[in-house]
Protein backbone atom coordinates (compact mmCIF):
# COMPACT_ATOMS: atom_id res chain seq x y z
CA UNK A 1 0.00 0.00 0.00
CA UNK A 2 2.80 2.36 0.98
CA UNK A 3 4.70 1.61 -2.23
CA UNK A 4 1.53 2.24 -4.27
CA UNK A 5 0.99 5.65 -2.65
CA UNK A 6 4.61 6.64 -3.25
CA UNK A 7 4.32 5.61 -6.90
CA UNK A 8 1.06 7.55 -7.37
CA UNK A 9 2.47 10.68 -5.70
CA UNK A 10 5.60 10.56 -7.88
CA UNK A 11 3.50 10.06 -11.00
CA UNK A 12 1.14 12.92 -10.18
CA UNK A 13 4.09 15.18 -9.41
CA UNK A 14 5.69 14.51 -12.79
CA UNK A 15 2.40 15.10 -14.61
CA UNK A 16 1.53 18.17 -12.56
CA UNK A 17 1.70 21.47 -14.42
CA UNK A 18 2.10 23.46 -11.20
CA UNK A 19 5.30 24.29 -9.39
CA UNK A 20 6.12 20.77 -8.19
CA UNK A 21 7.18 19.32 -11.56
CA UNK A 22 9.85 21.99 -12.26
CA UNK A 23 10.89 21.79 -8.58
CA UNK A 24 11.39 18.05 -8.93
CA UNK A 25 13.55 18.53 -12.01
CA UNK A 26 15.41 21.38 -10.29
CA UNK A 27 16.24 19.19 -7.29
CA UNK A 28 17.28 16.31 -9.54
CA UNK A 29 19.57 18.52 -11.65
CA UNK A 30 21.12 19.97 -8.50
CA UNK A 31 22.08 16.52 -7.22
CA UNK A 32 23.38 15.38 -10.62
CA UNK A 33 25.58 18.47 -11.01
CA UNK A 34 26.85 18.25 -7.42
CA UNK A 35 27.83 14.57 -7.65
CA UNK A 36 29.44 15.04 -11.07
CA UNK A 37 31.47 18.06 -9.96
CA UNK A 38 32.57 16.27 -6.77
CA UNK A 39 33.81 13.23 -8.70
CA UNK A 40 35.66 15.39 -11.21
CA UNK A 41 37.18 17.60 -8.50
CA UNK A 42 38.51 14.73 -6.39
CA UNK A 43 39.74 12.74 -9.38
CA UNK A 44 41.55 15.64 -11.04
CA UNK A 45 43.11 16.85 -7.77
CA UNK A 46 44.35 13.39 -6.82
CA UNK A 47 45.61 12.94 -10.37
CA UNK A 48 47.56 16.19 -10.14
CA UNK A 49 49.13 15.27 -6.82
CA UNK A 50 49.94 11.72 -7.86
CA UNK A 51 51.46 12.52 -11.26
CA UNK A 52 53.50 15.50 -10.06
CA UNK A 53 54.75 13.60 -7.01
CA UNK A 54 55.69 10.62 -9.20
CA UNK A 55 57.47 12.92 -11.62
CA UNK A 56 59.67 14.60 -9.01
CA UNK A 57 60.24 11.23 -7.28
CA UNK A 58 61.61 9.83 -10.55
CA UNK A 59 63.81 12.91 -10.83
CA UNK A 60 65.31 12.95 -7.33
CA UNK A 61 64.11 9.92 -5.34
CA UNK A 62 62.07 9.84 -2.14
CA UNK A 63 65.08 10.62 0.05
CA UNK A 64 68.44 12.18 -0.72
CA UNK A 65 71.78 11.90 1.10
CA UNK A 66 74.11 14.88 0.75
CA UNK A 67 76.58 16.93 2.71
CA UNK A 68 74.76 20.29 2.97
CA UNK A 69 78.03 22.19 3.35
CA UNK A 70 79.48 23.86 0.25
CA UNK A 71 83.19 23.53 -0.28
CA UNK A 72 83.28 26.78 -2.27
CA UNK A 73 81.14 29.01 -4.42
CA UNK A 74 80.91 26.54 -7.30
CA UNK A 75 80.89 23.00 -5.95
CA UNK A 76 79.47 20.71 -3.32
CA UNK A 77 81.15 18.96 -0.44
CA UNK A 78 81.82 15.35 -1.36
CA UNK A 79 80.55 12.40 0.66
CA UNK A 80 82.39 9.08 0.86
CA UNK A 81 80.66 6.16 -0.87
CA UNK A 82 81.88 3.43 1.46
CA UNK A 83 80.92 -0.13 2.34
CA UNK A 84 79.56 1.13 5.67
CA UNK A 85 77.25 3.53 3.86
CA UNK A 86 76.07 0.83 1.47
CA UNK A 87 75.36 -1.48 4.41
CA UNK A 88 73.09 1.15 6.00
CA UNK A 89 71.12 1.52 2.75
CA UNK A 90 70.61 -2.20 2.18
CA UNK A 91 67.24 -2.34 3.93
CA UNK A 92 64.08 -4.20 2.89
CA UNK A 93 62.03 -0.99 2.53
CA UNK A 94 64.67 0.69 0.32
CA UNK A 95 63.93 -0.52 -3.19
CA UNK A 96 66.83 1.22 -4.95
CA UNK A 97 69.57 3.77 -4.37
CA UNK A 98 71.84 5.45 -6.93
CA UNK A 99 74.94 7.63 -6.86
CA UNK A 100 75.39 10.93 -8.63
CA UNK A 101 77.96 13.69 -8.91
CA UNK A 102 76.91 17.14 -10.04
CA UNK A 103 78.80 20.29 -10.83
CA UNK A 104 77.75 23.71 -12.08
CA UNK A 105 78.97 24.46 -15.59
CA UNK A 106 78.48 26.66 -18.63
CA UNK A 107 77.47 24.97 -21.87
CA UNK A 108 78.51 26.70 -25.10
CA UNK A 109 77.64 26.31 -28.76
CA UNK A 110 79.29 28.84 -31.09
CA UNK A 111 78.55 32.24 -29.52
CA UNK A 112 75.60 30.99 -27.43
CA UNK A 113 75.95 29.82 -23.81
CA UNK A 114 73.83 28.86 -20.81
CA UNK A 115 74.41 27.88 -17.18
CA UNK A 116 73.60 24.28 -16.23
CA UNK A 117 74.06 21.63 -13.54
CA UNK A 118 75.89 18.70 -15.08
CA UNK A 119 74.88 15.49 -13.35
CA UNK A 120 77.22 12.54 -13.60
CA UNK A 121 75.57 9.12 -13.35
CA UNK A 122 76.73 5.52 -13.61
CA UNK A 123 75.39 2.03 -14.30
CA UNK A 124 73.52 1.91 -10.97
CA UNK A 125 71.37 4.88 -12.00
CA UNK A 126 67.83 3.93 -13.07
CA UNK A 127 67.42 5.74 -16.40
CA UNK A 128 63.96 4.36 -17.22
CA UNK A 129 62.25 7.71 -16.55
CA UNK A 130 64.82 9.65 -18.59
CA UNK A 131 64.51 7.16 -21.45
CA UNK A 132 60.75 7.78 -21.53
CA UNK A 133 61.45 11.53 -21.71
CA UNK A 134 63.85 11.29 -24.67
CA UNK A 135 62.45 13.16 -27.70
CA UNK A 136 65.54 12.93 -29.94
CA UNK A 137 68.43 10.51 -29.98
CA UNK A 138 68.82 7.94 -27.20
CA UNK A 139 69.95 7.58 -23.60
CA UNK A 140 73.61 6.42 -23.46
CA UNK A 141 74.67 3.66 -21.06
CA UNK A 142 76.87 5.67 -18.69
CA UNK A 143 79.32 3.87 -16.38
CA UNK A 144 81.79 4.80 -13.65
CA UNK A 145 84.79 3.29 -15.43
CA UNK A 146 85.36 5.39 -18.56
CA UNK A 147 84.96 8.90 -19.89
CA UNK A 148 82.14 8.54 -22.40
CA UNK A 149 82.52 11.96 -23.99
CA UNK A 150 78.73 12.06 -24.33
CA UNK A 151 76.00 14.25 -22.88
CA UNK A 152 72.20 14.35 -22.69
CA UNK A 153 70.59 17.79 -22.62
CA UNK A 154 67.03 19.07 -22.32
CA UNK A 155 64.93 20.20 -25.27
CA UNK A 156 64.73 23.66 -23.71
CA UNK A 157 68.53 24.04 -23.68
CA UNK A 158 68.83 22.51 -27.16
CA UNK A 159 66.39 25.07 -28.58
CA UNK A 160 68.00 27.91 -26.63
CA UNK A 161 71.51 27.15 -27.92
CA UNK A 162 70.50 25.75 -31.33
CA UNK A 163 71.93 22.30 -30.58
CA UNK A 164 71.10 19.09 -32.47
CA UNK A 165 71.88 15.41 -32.00
CA UNK A 166 75.59 14.50 -32.55
CA UNK A 167 76.68 18.14 -32.19
CA UNK A 168 79.94 18.63 -30.30
CA UNK A 169 79.58 21.23 -27.58
CA UNK A 170 81.99 22.78 -25.09
CA UNK A 171 81.27 22.59 -21.37
CA UNK A 172 83.22 24.96 -19.09
CA UNK A 173 83.71 24.19 -15.41
CA UNK A 174 84.60 27.24 -13.35
CA UNK A 175 86.18 26.22 -10.07
CA UNK A 176 89.45 27.42 -8.57
CA UNK A 177 90.58 27.18 -12.17
CA UNK A 178 88.70 26.91 -15.45
CA UNK A 179 88.54 23.55 -17.20
CA UNK A 180 86.58 22.43 -20.23
CA UNK A 181 85.34 19.27 -21.91
CA UNK A 182 84.22 18.60 -25.46
CA UNK A 183 81.09 16.44 -25.31
CA UNK A 184 78.87 14.97 -28.03
CA UNK A 185 75.10 15.34 -27.67
CA UNK A 186 73.56 11.86 -27.82
CA UNK A 187 70.10 12.54 -26.41
CA UNK A 188 67.61 15.35 -25.94
CA UNK A 189 64.90 14.97 -23.28
CA UNK A 190 61.75 16.81 -22.26
CA UNK A 191 60.24 16.02 -18.84
CA UNK A 192 57.67 18.85 -18.92
CA UNK A 193 59.12 19.93 -15.58
CA UNK A 194 60.51 23.39 -16.23
CA UNK A 195 62.59 23.64 -13.05
CA UNK A 196 64.38 20.43 -14.05
CA UNK A 197 64.59 20.96 -17.83
CA UNK A 198 66.08 24.45 -17.52
CA UNK A 199 68.95 23.21 -15.38
CA UNK A 200 70.00 19.56 -15.68
CA UNK A 201 72.18 17.80 -18.24
CA UNK A 202 73.61 14.28 -17.88
CA UNK A 203 76.95 12.64 -18.53
CA UNK A 204 79.02 9.85 -17.01
CA UNK A 205 80.03 9.86 -13.33
CA UNK A 206 83.77 9.74 -14.04
CA UNK A 207 83.82 12.95 -16.09
CA UNK A 208 82.23 15.05 -13.34
CA UNK A 209 84.39 13.42 -10.63
CA UNK A 210 87.51 14.29 -12.63
CA UNK A 211 86.66 17.95 -13.15
CA UNK A 212 85.71 18.21 -9.45
CA UNK A 213 89.09 16.77 -8.44
CA UNK A 214 87.48 13.83 -6.62
CA UNK A 215 88.42 10.17 -6.48
CA UNK A 216 86.04 7.43 -7.63
CA UNK A 217 84.57 6.94 -4.12
CA UNK A 218 83.64 10.60 -3.68
CA UNK A 219 80.14 11.61 -4.79
CA UNK A 220 77.72 14.52 -4.43
CA UNK A 221 74.86 12.43 -3.12
CA UNK A 222 72.68 9.36 -3.22
CA UNK A 223 69.06 9.25 -4.37
CA UNK A 224 67.00 6.71 -2.43
CA UNK A 225 63.72 5.09 -3.49
CA UNK A 226 61.54 3.50 -0.80
CA UNK A 227 58.35 1.44 -0.73
CA UNK A 228 55.04 2.21 0.98
CA UNK A 229 56.22 0.81 4.31
CA UNK A 230 58.88 3.52 4.70
CA UNK A 231 57.11 5.50 7.42
CA UNK A 232 58.66 8.30 9.47
CA UNK A 233 60.13 5.86 12.04
CA UNK A 234 62.19 4.19 9.33
CA UNK A 235 63.30 7.54 7.96
CA UNK A 236 64.37 8.55 11.48
CA UNK A 237 66.15 5.22 12.01
CA UNK A 238 68.12 5.65 8.78
CA UNK A 239 68.95 9.29 9.56
CA UNK A 240 70.34 8.31 12.99
CA UNK A 241 72.49 5.56 11.48
CA UNK A 242 73.88 8.01 8.90
CA UNK A 243 74.59 10.54 11.64
CA UNK A 244 76.49 7.91 13.64
CA UNK A 245 78.48 6.98 10.53
CA UNK A 246 79.36 10.63 9.98
CA UNK A 247 80.52 11.02 13.58
CA UNK A 248 82.84 8.04 13.16
CA UNK A 249 84.59 9.27 10.00
CA UNK A 250 84.26 13.05 10.33
CA UNK A 251 81.73 13.42 7.47
CA UNK A 252 78.17 14.74 7.33
CA UNK A 253 75.44 12.57 5.82
CA UNK A 254 72.23 14.58 5.72
CA UNK A 255 69.08 12.65 4.80
CA UNK A 256 66.50 14.96 3.20
CA UNK A 257 62.98 14.18 2.01
CA UNK A 258 61.18 15.05 -1.18
CA UNK A 259 59.16 17.68 0.68
CA UNK A 260 62.35 19.36 1.91
CA UNK A 261 63.91 19.43 -1.55
CA UNK A 262 60.79 20.84 -3.28
CA UNK A 263 59.02 22.93 -0.59
CA UNK A 264 57.32 25.37 -2.98
CA UNK A 265 55.88 22.59 -5.10
CA UNK A 266 54.44 20.72 -2.14
CA UNK A 267 53.08 23.95 -0.67
CA UNK A 268 51.19 24.43 -3.95
CA UNK A 269 49.86 20.87 -3.77
CA UNK A 270 48.69 21.50 -0.19
CA UNK A 271 46.76 24.55 -1.41
CA UNK A 272 44.94 22.24 -3.82
CA UNK A 273 43.58 20.33 -0.80
CA UNK A 274 42.04 23.53 0.54
CA UNK A 275 40.54 24.31 -2.86
CA UNK A 276 39.00 20.83 -3.04
CA UNK A 277 37.33 21.24 0.36
CA UNK A 278 35.92 24.64 -0.63
CA UNK A 279 34.57 23.32 -3.95
CA UNK A 280 33.00 20.25 -2.32
CA UNK A 281 31.30 22.36 0.34
CA UNK A 282 30.00 24.83 -2.24
CA UNK A 283 28.49 22.22 -4.58
CA UNK A 284 27.06 20.34 -1.60
CA UNK A 285 25.44 23.55 -0.39
CA UNK A 286 23.95 24.13 -3.85
CA UNK A 287 22.62 20.56 -3.94
CA UNK A 288 21.15 20.98 -0.44
CA UNK A 289 19.46 24.26 -1.39
CA UNK A 290 17.89 22.83 -4.56
CA UNK A 291 16.83 19.68 -2.72
CA UNK A 292 15.21 21.51 0.19
CA UNK A 293 13.50 24.02 -2.10
CA UNK A 294 12.10 21.31 -4.36
CA UNK A 295 10.94 19.16 -1.47
CA UNK A 296 9.18 22.02 0.30
CA UNK A 297 7.30 22.90 -2.87
CA UNK A 298 6.22 19.26 -3.32
CA UNK A 299 5.05 19.05 0.31
CA UNK A 300 3.04 22.26 0.09
CA UNK A 301 1.40 21.15 -3.17
CA UNK A 302 0.55 17.77 -1.66
CA UNK A 303 -0.70 19.23 1.62
CA UNK A 304 -4.31 18.25 0.82
CA UNK A 305 -3.21 14.65 0.15
CA UNK A 306 -1.41 14.66 3.49
CA UNK A 307 -4.59 15.87 5.16
CA UNK A 308 -6.62 13.08 3.58
CA UNK A 309 -4.08 10.44 4.65
CA UNK A 310 -4.10 11.75 8.21
CA UNK A 311 -7.89 11.75 8.24
CA UNK A 312 -7.77 8.10 7.17
CA UNK A 313 -5.58 7.30 10.19
CA UNK A 314 -2.01 7.76 8.95
CA UNK A 315 0.37 8.91 11.70
CA UNK A 316 2.95 11.70 11.38
CA UNK A 317 5.66 9.03 11.27
CA UNK A 318 3.91 7.25 8.39
CA UNK A 319 3.61 10.52 6.43
CA UNK A 320 7.25 11.41 7.11
CA UNK A 321 8.46 8.00 5.93
CA UNK A 322 6.25 8.35 2.85
CA UNK A 323 7.87 11.63 1.80
CA UNK A 324 11.36 10.38 2.67
CA UNK A 325 10.78 7.53 0.22
CA UNK A 326 9.69 10.04 -2.43
CA UNK A 327 12.71 12.24 -1.76
CA UNK A 328 14.97 9.17 -1.61
CA UNK A 329 13.95 8.14 -5.12
CA UNK A 330 14.84 11.59 -6.40
CA UNK A 331 18.19 11.55 -4.58
CA UNK A 332 19.06 8.01 -5.72
CA UNK A 333 18.22 8.82 -9.33
CA UNK A 334 20.31 12.00 -9.16
CA UNK A 335 23.28 10.17 -7.65
CA UNK A 336 23.15 7.41 -10.27
CA UNK A 337 23.04 9.92 -13.14
CA UNK A 338 25.76 12.06 -11.48
CA UNK A 339 28.04 9.05 -11.00
CA UNK A 340 27.52 7.93 -14.59
CA UNK A 341 28.23 11.43 -15.93
CA UNK A 342 31.32 11.86 -13.75
CA UNK A 343 32.81 8.48 -14.69
CA UNK A 344 32.04 9.07 -18.38
CA UNK A 345 33.77 12.47 -18.39
CA UNK A 346 36.77 11.07 -16.51
CA UNK A 347 37.07 8.17 -18.95
CA UNK A 348 36.96 10.47 -21.98
CA UNK A 349 39.67 12.71 -20.49
CA UNK A 350 41.82 9.77 -19.39
CA UNK A 351 41.84 8.09 -22.79
CA UNK A 352 41.76 11.08 -25.16
CA UNK A 353 43.34 13.96 -23.12
CA UNK A 354 40.86 16.44 -24.54
CA UNK A 355 41.66 19.22 -22.04
CA UNK A 356 45.29 20.28 -22.48
CA UNK A 357 47.50 22.15 -20.02
CA UNK A 358 50.59 24.35 -20.27
CA UNK A 359 53.46 22.22 -18.87
CA UNK A 360 55.42 25.35 -17.96
CA UNK A 361 52.71 26.25 -15.45
CA UNK A 362 51.16 22.95 -14.38
CA UNK A 363 54.07 20.49 -15.00
CA UNK A 364 51.65 18.30 -17.01
CA UNK A 365 50.51 18.51 -20.62
CA UNK A 366 46.91 17.38 -19.97
CA UNK A 367 44.39 17.35 -17.12
CA UNK A 368 44.96 14.10 -15.19
CA UNK A 369 42.12 11.78 -14.21
CA UNK A 370 42.75 9.31 -11.39
CA UNK A 371 39.86 7.08 -10.33
CA UNK A 372 40.08 5.01 -7.14
CA UNK A 373 37.26 2.88 -5.83
CA UNK A 374 37.81 3.72 -2.14
CA UNK A 375 37.18 7.47 -2.41
CA UNK A 376 34.38 6.87 -4.93
CA UNK A 377 32.51 4.67 -2.43
CA UNK A 378 33.29 7.04 0.46
CA UNK A 379 32.03 10.03 -1.55
CA UNK A 380 28.73 8.32 -2.39
CA UNK A 381 28.19 7.22 1.20
CA UNK A 382 28.91 10.76 2.45
CA UNK A 383 26.64 12.42 -0.11
CA UNK A 384 23.91 9.88 0.60
CA UNK A 385 24.15 10.55 4.36
CA UNK A 386 23.99 14.32 3.84
CA UNK A 387 20.99 14.03 1.50
CA UNK A 388 19.23 11.78 4.00
CA UNK A 389 19.76 14.36 6.73
CA UNK A 390 18.43 17.04 4.38
CA UNK A 391 15.31 14.95 3.65
CA UNK A 392 14.43 14.76 7.33
CA UNK A 393 14.11 18.54 7.63
CA UNK A 394 11.30 19.21 5.12
CA UNK A 395 9.70 15.83 5.79
CA UNK A 396 9.29 16.86 9.42
CA UNK A 397 7.06 19.76 8.33
CA UNK A 398 4.27 17.31 7.47
CA UNK A 399 3.48 16.90 11.18
CA UNK A 400 2.35 20.55 11.24
CA UNK A 401 -0.30 19.87 8.58
CA UNK A 402 -3.72 19.64 10.29
CA UNK A 403 -6.28 17.57 8.32
CA UNK A 404 -9.37 19.31 9.75
CA UNK A 405 -8.14 22.76 8.68
CA UNK A 406 -7.18 21.62 5.19
CA UNK A 407 -10.33 19.61 4.51
CA UNK A 408 -12.59 22.45 5.81
CA UNK A 409 -10.76 24.92 3.54
CA UNK A 410 -11.09 22.52 0.59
Amino acid sequence: MERFIVHRLMQSTRQNYGASAPALRFALIGIVVAVTVMILTISITRGFKSQITNKITNISGHWNITDPRHSDLYGQQAIEYSDSLIQILEKPFITHFQRYVQHSAIICNDSLFNGILLKGIAQDYNTEYLENCIVQGSMPSFTDSIHSGQIVISEHIANLLNISIDDKITVYFIDKHVSLRQLTVKGIYNSNFEQFDNTYCFTDLTTVQTVSGWNRNQISGIEIFVDNTAVYDRYLETAIQLDNLGNSNGSIYYLSTLQENFPDLFAWLDVLNVNVIVILLLVLAVAAFTMISGLLIIIFEKAHTVGVLKALGASNRDIRILFIQIFGRIALRGMIIGNAAGILLLSVQKWFNIIKLDPATYYLDAVPAQFEIWWFVLLNLSVGAVLLAIMLLPAGITKRIMPNTLLRAK
